[in-house]
């Protein structure tokens, strides 16, 4: 075991797909800003984004090739880090051109856009889309790079979407408002072209 970290409060690893680093969300100079690190310890950590005061920005996943980080921002209503009263919204981040980011979903509060992940082909995008005072998310997929479209992949509320290998299948949790419901994991084949 190997601490990478030794400055502020770090959150969120994501490794890179070659392995070679580590990219997590730090507040080690103010506002919870993106950094990367060797994943092997050495050298130092390299910031890539500042974030505003009042918001964060959190690593999601990065495109297979390595060249894009996905990653959320995050804006507080009431000084804390909440789903069901901050706006939040994905973000791309070009490791070849850190200060050129762009947005890839944004829809006005209360509808959020979290939990992002690369199709293996990196053609496409999966994330939770919804209403974060409903507590009400659905499995949303967009090409990548964007092109303004957008599918429903989820025929149920649901979270937390991952492909399968293959990339012909979708895992997601599905959620209910039902007190004690037993929430199992769902798929569902998806045509990507």
């Amino acid at each position: 075991i190997q601490r990478l970290t030794v400055d502020g409060n770090n959150y969120r690893p994501v490794w890179s797909p070659d392995g070679e680093r580590i990219a997590f969300a730090s507040d080690r100079n103010g506002p919870i800003g993106l950094y990367w690190q060797n994943a092997d310890g050495s050298g130092v950590a390299e910031q890539l984004t500042t974030a505003d005061e009042g918001t964060a920005h959190w690593p999601e996943a990065w495109s297979p090739d390595g060249q894009t980080l996905v990653y959320k921002v995050e804006q507080t209503s009431a000084g804390g880090w909440n789903i069901q009263t901050n706006e939040m919204d994905l973000w791309l981040l070009s490791v070849e051109n850190p200060d050129e980011r762009q947005v890839f979903a944004a829809d006005p509060y209360p509808v959020l856009e979290v939990g992002a992940t690369f199709s293996p082909d990196g053609e496409w995008l999966a994330y939770t889309v919804g209403d974060g005072q409903a507590v009400e998310f659905e499995i949303w997929a967009q090409p990548f790079p964007p092109t303004g479209e957008r599918r429903r992949i989820s025929q149920e509320f649901g979270v937390m979407p991952t492909w399968a290998q293959d990339g012909e299948e979708l895992f997601y949790r599905p959620i209910s408002q039902t007190p004690g419901m037993r929430q199992t994991l769902r798929s569902i084949s998806v045509a990507q072209k």
